[in-house]
């Protein structure tokens, strides 16, 4: 998986997402911020494969919100992509913060 691929599929989610950084943080609106952690390395077929350690990040102050639903489908139903979903309350600032940890290959 590359890199164009993560924002391609998150793009296609919401078309706001940003890589890293997102100009709406301090603003009080919801948004979405995604960045690679790294290359994970692994062996198959005798050679070696590899895979993409990404993360992707859902900030709202909504509950239930569809843009995070709609986030969690795209990447679960990828069949190249693992996720591990959380989610935190950040009550000192009332943000409802996604997590979504991912492996793409």
């Amino acid at each position: 998986m590359t890199i164009q691929e993560i924002k391609n599929l998150l793009t296609g989610v919401d078309p706001d997402a940003q890589r890293y950084e997102h100009d709406r943080a301090g603003t009080g609106e919801a948004y979405t911020v995604w960045a690679e952690i790294g290359p994970v390395g692994f062996y198959g077929d005798g050679k070696e494969q590899g895979s993409i350690h990404f993360q992707v990040d859902r900030f709202t102050k909504v509950e239930d919100e569809v843009m995070a639903e709609c986030l969690r489908i795209a990447l679960e139903d990828a069949d190249y992509i693992t996720v591990d979903y959380r989610v935190d309350y950040e009550k000192d600032t009332g943000w409802i913060h996604h997590i979504f940890d991912c492996e793409g290959v």
